[in-house]
């Protein structure tokens, strides 16, 4: 587990559909992430199923982020190998966030506290993060914890450009 000022960043256990399938499910916030579409139960519990995969076989995964004060469930955010593709070297840092918690420094917060557990439990020369172009809220937080911009590209199963970042550890 990684603590924060405000915040549990905890590694999945148990039965998690219930408060994650809500995220996925809603438009707004799943419009930068991924392919920009929401995701049903069961493509949810799929994404769920991958993440558990990653963890069992790498060690690192996304994880569920809940607020110290109150238990809410945040979002998740985590480290994983590109686009989850296990074969591929590089990894990325995401994050994700119920609407409700939006604009409170939350993704920063998170980010930092990444980019730190990363530097001490990977072996990894440098981590990457991938935003689309208009997703201003998420590079302000990429810039704000040293990332910089590295090129613009493809990513898998998105029909648009992103913008990576990348920072050295």
């Amino acid at each position: 587990m990684i603590e924060t000022a405000r915040l549990s960043i905890k590694k999945p256990e148990g039965e998690q559909i219930d408060f994650v399938a809500p995220l996925f499910a809603n438009p707004n916030v799943m419009r930068h992430i991924g392919s920009g579409v929401t995701r049903n139960r069961d493509e949810s519990l799929k994404a769920i199923q991958n993440n558990t995969k990653h963890w069992e076989t790498f060690g690192f995964g996304f994880f569920n982020v809940f607020e110290k004060e109150t238990g809410f469930f945040v979002g998740r955010a985590g480290l994983f190998h590109l686009a989850f593709q296990h074969d591929n070297p590089e990894v990325e840092m995401g994050f994700i966030l119920n609407e409700q918690f939006w604009g409170k420094g939350y993704g920063t917060e998170i980010a930092k506290a990444l980019f730190e557990w990363g530097a001490e439990n990977l072996e990894v020369d440098h981590i990457l993060a991938v935003t689309y172009k208009e997703n201003t809220a998420s590079r302000n937080v990429l810039e704000k914890i040293g990332m910089q911009f590295d090129h613009e590209g493809q990513y898998p199963n998105v029909v648009q450009k992103v913008l990576y970042f990348s920072v050295p550890i």
